[in-house]
């Protein structure tokens, strides 16, 4: 026999706060959290206590704040989040729930900010920045979270250069 419920918290204005499915006391199926305005935060299905699948959260305006993946409560794939206005702010690659690859940073206008390359949840490899034209403004060289260069452009070539 499967025992079935919802458990619902409110905020102070009596307003819905979180929504959660359970199935014989584990969380199972669609959890929701909503604003005190009653508008949706966020939700993420759960199997067996785990989240597993699309978890969205969103700002007050309903636009999509972050958009990530889990598979057995392990974000997963890539993970995009968003300015207010749903212009993309970055994205990000997750393995198992590690920081894996290549992350992006993003002006409001759609220009690359930043790129930044992790392996086992650690910076590692190179990290440009760029001004919001596009144009290369830094460059720092990782070794497993450590820094080891820092190098400065200006109009496209190097002004400065520091060893760690």
């Amino acid at each position: 026999m499967i025992l079935s419920e919802i458990q619902r918290t409110y905020h102070d204005n009596h307003a819905v706060r979180t929504e959660e499915r359970y199935e014989n006391g584990k969380k199972n199926g669609i959890s929701k959290w909503f604003y005190d305005n009653g508008s949706l935060e966020a939700e993420i299905l759960y199997l067996n206590d785990l989240r597993h699948g699309r978890y969205v959260s969103y700002y007050e305006n309903g636009n999509i704040w972050q958009e990530s993946f889990y598979q057995d409560d392990l974000i997963c794939g890539l993970s995009k989040w968003y300015y207010e206005d749903g212009k993309l702010a970055a994205e990000m690659l997750y393995e198992d729930g590690i920081q894996e690859g290549v992350t992006r940073w993003f002006y409001k206008n759609g220009e690359v900010k930043l790129i930044e390359n992790y392996h086992n949840n650690l910076l590692h490899g190179k990290v440009n920045g760029f001004d919001e034209k596009g144009t290369l403004i830094m460059e720092d060289i990782y070794e497993n979270g450590q820094k080891k260069v820092s190098r400065q452009f200006h109009n496209g070539k190097m002004i400065a250069e520091m060893f760690h």
